[in-house]
């Protein structure tokens, strides 16, 4: 789907066997496959899974997630499965596969979750190549983030307006954006928030005045409509507790607030 979506096209060296695991299917698929864009130039598919985190919050256990790391052991192996070698020596066939793998990874994971990635990704090397911390934004960062991802949604004065209030400085000029640093996840949050507002008042595009009327509530307003689902005591626990003094946050699991009240 993602190829038809763009006009490009795999041309598959080898029929994939109905005897084959999953696993294996996909492993010959990519190693055998070449994928052209539809200005017939070669291409290589990139992967990009967000939130890898959620593969551990999420699971139904940890038979899931160790599967899950099997699958990407399998797939990104120089070595062919022994069933797929098994299943073409029964077949007397031979097989041309790729030098190189026709398929790039990429995968975002929060970083106080590194230690659950480092548990699985002892025997997949390329888990542990190629490792970028996303560190704070600079405001031409920000600018980009705010303006590429959908040209005309947002204007740059608009997208000013945002970073302004994202910064909490005011009077954000084109020239000062390169010195001021801004917090990639409170940005994100800010502007997810407010295209749900804008989508609610029906605005096609996000306009000044909407950042002006509403751009001091959204934070607020998020993080008050989160706490509500929590009772005062361990809205207040949480408050006085699980913000350190540096202003770093803490971590605490949601069923373990009342045992801690009750301590």
């Amino acid at each position: 789907r993602a190829l038809s979506k763009v006009g490009a096209e795999s041309e598959c060296l080898t029929d994939s066997s109905q005897s084959l695991s999953d696993n294996d299917r996909l492993w010959l698929y990519f190693h055998t496959s070449r994928f052209w864009s539809s200005s017939n130039h070669r291409v290589i598919p990139v992967m990009f899974i967000d939130q890898f985190e959620e593969l551990f919050t999420h699971s139904d256990g940890e038979e899931q997630v160790a599967s899950f790391f099997e699958l990407v052991r399998v797939l990104f192996s120089d070595v062919a499965p022994e069933c797929v070698i098994r299943s073409m020596e029964d077949k007397g066939r031979s097989i041309l596969f790729n030098i190189n793998l026709g398929l790039r990874l990429v995968i975002s994971i929060r970083e106080d979750f590194l230690a659950r990635l480092e548990d699985y990704s002892g025997d997949i090397p390329l888990l542990r190549r190629n490792r970028i911390g996303l560190k704070p934004l600079n405001g031409l960062q920000a600018m980009e983030v705010i303006t590429k991802p959908s040209p005309g949604i947002v204007s740059r004065e608009a997208a000013l307006k945002i970073i302004s209030r994202v910064s909490g400085m005011t009077d954000i000029s084109e020239e000062r954006l390169a010195s001021i640093t801004i917090d990639s996840s409170i940005l994100s949050l800010f502007c997810s928030e407010l295209f749900e507002l804008a989508c609610a008042k029906s605005y096609n595009t996000i306009v000044c005045e909407l950042i002006d009327d509403s751009g001091d509530d959204i934070l607020q307003s998020f993080y008050n409509s989160n706490m509500s689902r929590l009772s005062r005591r361990a809205k207040r626990y949480l408050e006085q507790n699980l913000i350190t003094s540096g202003g770093w946050r803490k971590q605490l699991a949601v069923e373990d607030i009342d045992r801690k009240l009750l301590n």
